[in-house]
């Protein structure tokens, strides 16, 4: 029996599949080659998530109550009126969409991060006015 060297390549590649395919069926069913491959892997527990602007975060001890404090202020020098004449009329949490605040001045650029913060609107003399906030900037923004 004569064989190319090609058809005798082809028998030995054949050979050598099945080979292959045995051992990887040994080893599929193998439990020790399994806990080799498979180390268990704890799944992640999940950590409840609870949303609540009334809780004190360490580090941001009464912010809010801080930036509204700098609103008044501000507000009270501005009008040269008591801090007392002026109401709280609302306090938003806000992820402003740049670090304009979400009140841009022309011709100016601004950092393009989300930035978080308060909208505080006060109520002096009838007239509402808005202050926009990062975690320390207050600006009042007139539109």
């Amino acid at each position: 029996m004569n064989l190319t060297d090609t058809r005798k390549f082809q028998i030995l590649g054949g050979i050598l599949i099945f080979i292959i395919i045995v051992i990887l069926l040994y080893l599929k069913n193998n439990s020790y080659f399994q806990s080799m491959l498979m180390k268990s892997v704890p799944a992640p527990t999940p950590t409840p998530s609870i949303i609540d602007d009334n809780i004190i975060i360490p580090g941001n001890r009464g912010e809010k109550d801080n930036l509204t404090s700098k609103a008044k202020t501000d507000l009270a020098q501005k009008l040269n009126i008591q801090e007392k004449e002026i109401s709280v009329k609302n306090i938003e949490k806000k992820d402003w969409s740049d670090s304009s605040l979400g009140c841009p001045k022309p011709g100016m650029m601004y950092a393009q991060v989300i930035t978080p913060g308060y909208l505080i609107t006060l109520e002096a003399g009838g007239q509402e006015y808005n202050y926009h906030t990062s975690s320390e900037i207050v600006s009042l923004c007139q539109r």
